[in-house]
């Protein structure tokens, strides 16, 4: 398996990196330990200036060891992302399920399939698929399954980025340690959408002037008193340090709200720039990709260091928080006005940039996902795309059920338009009904399906599965399965629709239900679209008589082996005429 491969490889350089570490910290502490010692040598030697030589030195190599472990440290944690995202995959590989978000934020139960196909929630979908770190990636993913069906130039490229994404397995994964050590939440995201369509306020010419004549007339008042001892210089620059002071001071309310609003936006702002700069510097060939790729590129900077520069302008902006440091630093140089400065400048230059910058990030990374979900299933295939109101799957299996335990259909809509699907409790009709809806989703946005051979015409995936009551609106089931059978015969009249029902109007009577469940179909069957019905009652199977051009019978049988029922889940023609229920309660002494 590529994972364990992986995961032992990092875990090797993950020993090395932290031995690396190790040493560089222990040399760090021996030069800091070193600094006060020659500096007490200095005072007290008479070899002052071979001494100030080594303090030099001293003080370069500890710069040097400070910077050096910063480093080390960054590639230490990216490592141990590699480690962890691999360990998962491991994990996943073996149970199927994986350690990420499942989307439930996402789950809306007026969605036209979400619900009732376990698209979002716990071992849902989106659990299943979701390789996304980011707040971005993440709602990115979530819109790509709420949006069947995409146009079909949209999906053509989808399918061949994630083909080639599924292909980089080593850039993925690098790609995704980044990622994963990002760490947002829904409000950094929304701060800086909202902070970057805000409009921009360009700083006063004079303020601007100010913010660079009073540290220079300062420096000059000082080096006055202290080269030539010019008293009133000493006192002139006294005078403009608090000058200053105020000046800075003036703008704090502004700096303060910027922090407020922003709390540890620099670190994520700098882990969004090494996101950016891994898509910038990997060659593409798809041009769905490429394109994405462009949007990066701006006359004037690239996306990574420009989203980089504003990841230092906030962890500057962030020293205001240390009283005496801001106090003499603004005293002295009107740093965080002048940062504050730098930040209308940014976004003056970029605001409309950075949106579309996040998104083409979000985009990239649920590509991602789609892509390892193509990797870790190499036997899945991307459907032929038509426009003839075909739709064919061979050897369809449900992928949320392990390949060891799935049990794979065929179904053709080129032989009829309608299904009607029988079968006992258990037999596995709502499992196919959801087999064919998540496949139907997955083709309809360009990613694989769970199949050997597929070829559909995307459609709208409408479906009446699950439906509860809702106390708020004060409505009961039934009459919240009608209204959604009213929007699905709504929605089939002028769009192009694909339908799947289970058992419906089971809030009346068996005389009541079966009278409307066959006019419905009637109803569906005079326009072009295509579904499944699954119903235990036979009577409405006989509409296949007096439709046998539009209308077809299947059915998911059981047999009774050895006393106990026996299903094997595969689809066969005709009415299902098995009567396991009461077996059942015999069995169990029920009846």
């Amino acid at each position: 398996m590529i994972y364990k491969e992986l995961l032992e490889k990092y875990q090797k350089d993950l020993t090395k990196t932290i031995g690396l570490s190790d040493n560089i910290s222990i040399w760090r502490s021996i030069a800091g330990f070193s600094i006060p010692i020659i500096i007490y040598l200095i005072i007290k030697s008479d070899q002052q200036i071979l001494l100030a030589l080594l303090l030099l030195s001293v003080l370069v190599i500890f710069i040097i060891l400070v910077r050096k472990h910063t480093i080390v440290q960054k590639e230490k944690d990216r490592i141990n992302a590699l480690v962890e995202i691999n360990k998962n995959e491991i994990a996943f590989c073996e149970s199927q399920v994986y350690p990420g978000k499942n989307g439930a934020e996402y789950n809306v139960d007026n969605s036209d399939y979400a619900y009732d196909l376990d698209f979002f929630g716990d071992l849902s979908l989106y659990h299943h698929l979701n390789r996304t770190f980011t707040y971005i990636g993440g709602q990115n993913l979530a819109e790509k399954l709420l949006e069947c069906p995409v146009k079909e130039s949209v999906l053509l490229d989808r399918q061949t980025s994630i083909e080639e994404l599924s292909s980089k397995i080593a850039w993925r994964q690098t790609f995704s340690s980044s990622a994963f050590l990002v760490n947002d939440q829904k409000k950094d995201y929304q701060f800086l959408i909202q902070w970057a369509k805000q409009d921009s306020v360009v700083t006063k010419p004079w303020v601007r002037l100010l913010a660079y004549c009073l540290p220079v007339f300062l420096s000059i008042s000082y080096f006055l008193f202290f080269v030539f001892d010019f008293a009133f210089g000493y006192t002139l620059g006294n005078v403009l340090f608090l000058m200053n002071l105020g000046f800075a001071g003036s703008y704090l309310k502004d700096i303060k709200s910027e922090l407020d609003a922003s709390d540890n936006l620099e670190r994520i702002l700098s882990h969004y720039s090494s996101l950016l700069k891994e898509i910038e510097s990997e060659k593409f060939e798809s041009a769905h990709l490429q394109a994405l790729q462009k949007k990066l590129q701006t006359n004037q900077e690239k996306a990574s260091s420009a989203v980089k520069s504003l990841s230092i302008i906030y962890n500057n902006l962030n020293s205001a928080a240390n009283p005496i440091g801001a106090a003499i630093f603004n005293g002295l140089f009107l740093f965080h006005l002048h940062t504050f400065i730098n930040l209308r400048v940014w976004k003056s230059k970029f605001s409309e940039n950075i949106i579309v910058w996040l998104e083409v990030m979000g985009e990239i990374e649920a590509l991602c996902s789609l892509a390892n979900f193509r990797y870790n299933n190499p036997d899945y295939t991307f459907p032929n795309i038509n426009y003839h109101n075909g739709i064919a799957f061979t050897n369809m299996g449900h992928p949320l059920i392990a390949k060891s335990k799935r049990i794979c259909n065929d179904i053709n809509f080129d032989e009829t338009q309608f299904y009607i699907l029988t079968g006992s409790n258990m037999s596995g009709k709502s499992t196919f009904l959801r087999t064919l809806g998540i496949n139907l989703v997955l083709g309809g946005i360009g990613a694989p399906v769970c199949a050997s051979h597929a070829s559909i015409h995307p459609k709208k995936v409408l479906v009446s599965m699950r439906l509860s009551d809702s106390l708020s609106n004060a409505e009961s089931y039934f009459y919240a399965e009608v209204k959604r059978l009213k929007y699905i015969l709504d929605s089939v009249q002028s769009e192009d629709c694909f339908v799947l029902l289970d058992e419906i109007l089971r809030g009346t009577n068996s005389e009541d239900k079966q009278f409307g469940t066959m006019e419905y179909i009637k109803r569906l069957i005079s326009t072009t679209v295509l579904g499944i019905i699954a119903t235990h009652d036979l009577e409405v199977c006989k509409l296949e008589e007096a439709y046998p051009d539009v209308l077809s019978n299947r059915n998911f049988s059981v047999e009774i082996v050895n006393n106990e029922l026996a299903f094997d889940y595969k689809l066969r023609q005709g009415i299902c005429n098995s009567k396991s229920a009461s077996f059942m309660m015999k069995k169990m002494g029920v009846i």
